[in-house]
């Protein structure tokens, strides 16, 4: 992102342990510990940010699927919403896939790009981690 001309990061993680990890890198400007939930918006003053990310968080038992509109509200008109999520189906993620969807029917949003990517991510199992790799999508969309 830096390459692309990026100058100015703020991180938000529920993890204190995952803040930790990204303070070390010495990349953000602003690190906040928030857990967002539908019923508890970000931190962040509508139309902040040119570009939002979304890794690993839009699971099961992660995010909510219905926390797309408070990306939007975050962002900037014209600027990017840029997420992950495991190419498995779920319940979770017909909810999620009828979210994105109502928001380009809404006229919200665009899509840019979606990829199916094979061997995204490292499968998670109630035990740990497992040597077995899941499937993922990588997804940008653009705020009308």
């Amino acid at each position: 992102l830096q390459k692309l001309g990026f100058k100015n990061f703020h991180g938000i993680d529920g993890s204190e342990q995952m803040l930790k990890i990204a303070e070390s890198k010495g990349l953000y400007q602003s690190l906040t510990r928030w857990i967002l939930t539908s019923d508890e918006p970000l931190p962040i003053e509508p139309g902040s940010y040119d570009l939002v990310t979304i890794v690993g968080g839009l699971a099961q038992q992660h995010l909510p699927w219905d926390i797309l509109p408070e990306m939007l509200r975050v962002t900037k008109p014209g600027g990017f919403i840029c997420f992950t999520l495991r190419a498995e189906e779920s319940d979770h993620r017909r909810k999620l896939r009828a979210s994105i969807q109502e928001l380009v029917n809404t006229g919200l949003w665009e899509k840019v790009v979606e990829r199916y990517v094979e061997n995204w991510q490292k499968d998670m199992l109630e035990t740990g981690l497992s040597e077995e790799y899941a499937d993922g999508v990588v997804a940008v969309y653009k705020k009308k």
